[in-house]
């Protein structure tokens, strides 16, 4: 072999190992920029792409530089991973959130409002239920979400709406801050006893859902009803479902009294009992020219300045078709003019059907009469009509001391 030869052999070598460096160089270069651009752009990635099955996605440098134990910044990455698509980055990031902040409402309902815009409502009925335990500031929010579900009125009950007899337990409102993570609800306190189901026992009533009948009967049993969620059943009996007799029987479960309504007919009889706000109690409307006050049963006094047009004392009660006797132990001193007190019996949905009036005071306060077939809810109103006198100004007191309503 030649020495030139040799010469040219061991060049050629060199050279093809130059070139495998400057090879090995150049794709070390692409390696790295590719790596730089994952993780600089894999947070925008679906879990589902192949680069995130390496586990590098998951909006790592965005969790990295926005407190990675903040909820709410969990609860962010969450809602646009969703609005990316992807469902499954989003439950992870709700978990996470829901970790960091087991008692945090505004948490806790972006939970709920992620599963119904799912269809997962029943999957997320443990956070719709501690919201209700933390907050009512998104009762209408939620009650509107269960009303529209697929599920049944008993599973809610039993599920989702927390029982009246319990409250939020304290060592639930404590974790966050044992854990020293933003977890606590405002104030660290559940909201109060029962509020939760008589507020999604209101709001059936007041949109007239059929699921009100199950779920005022829920309270009923749990002995949980208050006089302002029993007056706004009475109202929707009476005024939606037109179901007298059913009202009838509410107000007389929860109102305990001596011959009501047995014997009597008429609550609070007496005048003896502070008023409740009900229809089916005295509703004593003020007027400025009658003074009233509650003394040996109801005292009214007309000042004489003014020919008063009166219909301000009222009750409601249902009658059942038969034959009635209603009178009234009334007092008269001094009353003036041809036109005085007295009792009207009335059917409060149709007058025609019953329509009747007592003797006016000083005569003897007492009417009998018929309710018709079906029964009649009637309105017991004391009144007074003007007079078409000259002197038709009228004073004088008129002592009411007990109302009766019995069979004739």
């Amino acid at each position: 072999m030649s020495i030139e030869f040799a010469y040219r052999r061991q060049q050629c070598i060199l050279d093809g190992v130059m070139i495998r460096l400057i090879a090995i160089a150049l794709a070390g270069i692409v390696l790295a920029g590719g790596v730089a651009y994952v993780f600089g752009h894999a947070a925008g990635l679906p879990s589902g792409h192949p680069i995130c099955r390496l586990g590098i996605c998951g909006n790592l440098l965005k969790t990295a530089s926005n407190e990675p134990l903040n909820p709410f910044v969990w609860s962010d990455i969450a809602e646009e991973r969703a609005a990316a698509g992807d469902t499954t980055g989003a439950r992870d990031a709700f978990g996470q959130a829901v970790k960091l902040g087991p008692n945090v409402p505004p948490v806790l309902i972006r939970v709920v409002n992620f599963a119904v815009a799912n269809g997962e409502l029943e999957r997320s009925t443990p956070h719709v239920r501690h919201v209700l335990e933390l907050t009512p500031a998104y009762d209408n929010v939620i009650f509107r979400y269960l009303s529209r579900s697929e599920m049944t009125v008993g599973r809610i009950l039993k599920e989702v709406i927390p029982d009246p007899g319990s409250g939020l337990p304290d060592e639930l409102t404590k974790q966050s801050d044992a854990a020293g993570n933003h977890a606590s609800a405002p104030g660290g306190e559940g909201r109060p006893r029962g509020d939760a189901a008589r507020a999604w026992v209101a709001y059936l009533i007041a949109d007239r859902r059929p699921e009100a009948d199950a779920a005022y009967a829920w309270m009923r049993q749990r002995d949980a009803v208050t006089p302002a969620l029993r007056n706004q059943w009475i109202e929707y009996l009476v005024g939606v479902k037109k179901d007298y007799a059913g009202a009838m029987e509410s107000w007389a479960g929860a109102e305990k009294q001596d011959g009501y309504p047995w014997t009597n007919r008429i609550f609070n009889s007496h005048f003896s009992r502070e008023v409740t706000g009900s229809r089916m109690d005295w509703i004593l409307a003020p007027h400025p020219h009658v003074a009233a006050q509650f003394e040996d049963g109801l005292l009214l006094t007309f000042d004489g300045l003014e020919n008063t047009a009166y219909g301000n004392l009222t009750e409601q009660t249902f009658l059942p078709g038969g034959r009635w006797k209603f009178s009234a132990d009334a007092v008269a001193d001094g009353l003036n003019t041809d036109q005085r007190p007295f009792f009207r019996i009335y059917d409060a949905t149709d007058p025609r059907r019953l329509d009747v009036s007592t003797p006016m005071a000083p005569e003897r306060m007492a009417v009998e009469f018929t309710s018709p077939p079906g029964g009649s809810w009637v309105s017991v109103t004391l009144q007074r009509r003007q007079s078409e006198k000259f002197d038709n100004k009228i004073h004088g007191t008129l002592r009411v001391r007990k109302v009766w309503i019995g069979g004739a």
